[in-house]
């Protein structure tokens, strides 16, 4: 399944004051693994799911990686890992999926089984911070970076933000962005819902 079709341009990074985006490829997974082997915690409220496990190993992390950039490089979803600017640290992942494939950034096939979404013209987006920046409040700025990166270099007629119904501090940060629920997800395996935030 094609996503975001050409002729439309994917953009190859966003660079700002405080962050790097790139596409996540295999060459960084050592920055990866040290972002998500030290955010356990809050990536398993995040996720709904026990990853990251504590026997979770770069070889495993690897794969997961190459698997993004794969169905990166076919327009199928879009993965970028969120660095410093000298691309010295991993900060966090940002995810972009087909709206009626929300979960594909878990390697979740379930589909969305709500209103009918215009695959390719609407967008659902998942990000994390690494646990240690919350309390600098990164996860606010790259929120604020990444509603500003959409409406500027992305031609989606729609972006929803996803997140976990138990991650209550992502879904603070949505409503405190005035954007307000649309619509509930409750997929085959995971302990809770998956709540998706839109625009008024």
């Amino acid at each position: 399944m094609t996503f975001y079709p050409a002729p439309l341009p994917v953009p190859a990074a966003l660079r700002t004051a405080e962050f790097l985006l790139q596409p996540l490829q295999p060459i960084y997974v050592e920055l990866d693994f040290a972002a998500i082997t030290s955010s356990r915690d809050m990536l398993r409220r995040w996720s709904n799911t026990p990853w990251v496990q504590d026997d979770f190993t770069l070889a495993e992390n690897y794969r997961d990686l190459a698997r993004h950039d794969s169905e990166h490089q076919r327009r199928e979803s879009f993965t970028y890992t969120v660095l410093k600017p000298l691309a010295t640290e991993c900060l966090g992942c940002v995810y972009i999926t087909p709206a009626t494939h929300p979960l594909r950034h878990l390697s979740c096939e379930a589909e969305f089984s709500g209103a009918a979404l215009p695959t390719s013209q609407v967008a659902t987006v998942s990000f994390w911070v690494r646990q240690s920046l919350l309390q600098e409040d990164c996860d606010r700025r790259l929120f604020s970076t990444l509603q500003t990166w959409f409406t500027q270099d992305w031609h989606f007629t729609q972006v929803l933000f996803l997140t976990s119904q138990q991650d209550t501090r992502q879904i603070s940060l949505f409503m405190q962005a005035s954007l307000v629920p649309c619509d509930e997800l409750d997929a085959p395996g995971f302990s809770h819902r998956f709540v998706r935030f839109a625009s008024n």
